[in-house]
């Protein structure tokens, strides 16, 4: 009989799971796992079965009443024989009686559905390089996050998030290649007297 257990996830654990998510043909950012893991160190989930990583989740909290799942991989060798619904129900344990997010990959919408979550917004990703400076939209200005005091980046992230995130964020915009543009309005033009 197989022997299978779920365990917190250490540091070779966080390269192979970058590694997974790349083999699934997802973009996990070049260094996003070192951002959670300073926001949560144990919010990552590795199912081991026979001593051998099969499967692994993300758990993140933040502050006192949310937190995130993410990295839901089982290896395609053993899906569907009940390891990587062990390893949601750690997470989803791990997360019980916060506001939860995740990022709902869509052919798995449906079980997220069961498991009691709802879609509230779609979400966009682009990457590359910008061409031209910043989008030409008007009353709106781009500005690096790095120029801006920590507090002020930090206000305006709790417009669009539950709760304070400052160690994550302090960690995402630190790290290297990194380059965050919140949108500010730009001030209007004094109006003209005839």
């Amino acid at each position: 009989m197989a022997d299978f257990g779920i365990r917190n996830a250490g540091a070779r654990d966080i390269g192979l799971m970058r590694r997974w998510a790349e083999e699934e043909g997802w973009n996990p950012g070049d260094s996003d796992l070192q951002a959670f893991t300073v926001a949560d160190p144990r919010g990552f989930l590795v199912g081991v079965l026979d001593g051998e990583p099969v499967g692994c989740v993300s758990a993140v909290r933040h502050g006192a009443g949310s937190g995130f799942i993410g990295f839901y991989i089982t290896r395609p060798a053993v899906r569907g024989q009940g390891y990587g619904i062990r390893l949601w129900r750690a997470a989803t344990e791990r997360l019980a009686g916060r506001l939860v997010g995740l990022d709902g990959v869509v052919d798995q919408q449906a079980n997220y559905r069961k498991s009691g979550f709802e879609r509230v917004w779609n979400n966009v990703r682009f990457e590359g390089v910008p061409q031209g400076g910043p989008a030409a939209v008007p009353g709106v200005a781009l500005v690096d996050a790095g120029t801006l005091p920590f507090t002020a980046l930090a206000a305006y992230d709790r417009r669009f998030f539950p709760e304070d995130r400052d160690a994550y964020l302090a960690a995402w915009t630190g790290l290297p290649g990194r380059s965050g543009r919140p949108r500010s309005r730009r001030p209007s033009p004094p109006a003209r007297t005839p």
